[in-house]
């Protein structure tokens, strides 16, 4: 899944851009093995400067996150979050494990 948006901002102008995406549920089910992979990548704009960005990621209550990578500013049982500053391309990855 790729999200993108345009717009044109005037010099100073400041605008928050928001993405949301629901994965299938459950997404955990029906595999061979009980853990499963997230990974979001976000691009920076080539000539731009470093923006700030926050990434919520919420976790299926049947699971908990065994890693995560970088290391999130919040990770609870029901979610993990990252704040940075998109200086460069970043990814993010947690990696699941389903409690059934």
């Amino acid at each position: 899944m790729i999200f993108a948006a345009y717009f044109v901002l005037a010099p100073g102008e400041h605008r928050q851009v928001t993405f949301s995406y629901r994965l299938p549920s459950p997404i955990l089910s029906g595999e061979e093995s009980s853990y499963a992979h997230y990974l979001l990548q976000v691009q920076k704009q080539p000539g731009t400067l470093a923006i700030p960005l926050q990434v919520h990621t919420e976790l299926p209550p049947d699971a908990k996150a065994l890693n995560t990578d970088p290391d999130p500013r919040k990770l609870n049982s029901e979610a993990v979050e990252y704040a940075t500053k998109s200086q460069i391309h970043i990814r993010f990855e947690v990696v699941l494990q389903s409690d059934d």
